[in-house]
């Protein structure tokens, strides 16, 4: 099976507008304030909002899932060594 994102909706937005993608990466001590912010706009079309992270090691994604409508979360890499003698 190949490596792919998986995309987890939390909260469905019917047709939205617009949508804000906010790229993570252990983020955790910014994301929650950048979240809060961006809800906090008064904009009057339907919007979602959309975190892909980047497979965080800390509350990255416990925090996102809070104010979220949909994750897209990367798959851990495998590394593979290869040895040419």
């Amino acid at each position: 099976m190949k490596n792919v994102e998986k995309v987890i909706t939390i909260k469905e937005i019917k047709n939205p507008t617009v949508s804000v993608i906010v790229p993570t990466l252990n983020e955790e001590k910014y994301l929650e304030k950048t979240l809060l912010s961006i809800k906090a706009q008064t904009i009057k079309t339907p919007y979602e909002i959309i975190v892909s992270d980047g497979n965080s090691k800390d509350n990255t994604i416990k925090i996102a899932k809070k104010y979220v409508n949909k994750m897209v979360v990367k798959p851990k890499k495998k590394v593979v060594l290869y040895f040419i003698f």
